[in-house]
């Protein structure tokens, strides 16, 4: 993928998103925003 001229190349590490998992609706989205908030960055991503 190319962001803004920048390759960014990376995968979600094992378990990344293991607190969604299951879930549907507005618990899904209450978690999704949590693992964003605790992890802002993939430590995966290259620049």
């Amino acid at each position: 993928m190319i962001l803004g001229g920048v390759s960014v190349v990376g995968q979600v590490p094992a378990g990344y998103y293991d607190g969604a998992s299951g879930l549907s609706g507005a618990p899904l989205k209450s978690a999704l925003s949590h693992i964003i908030r605790i992890r802002p960055s993939n430590p995966t991503l290259t620049q």
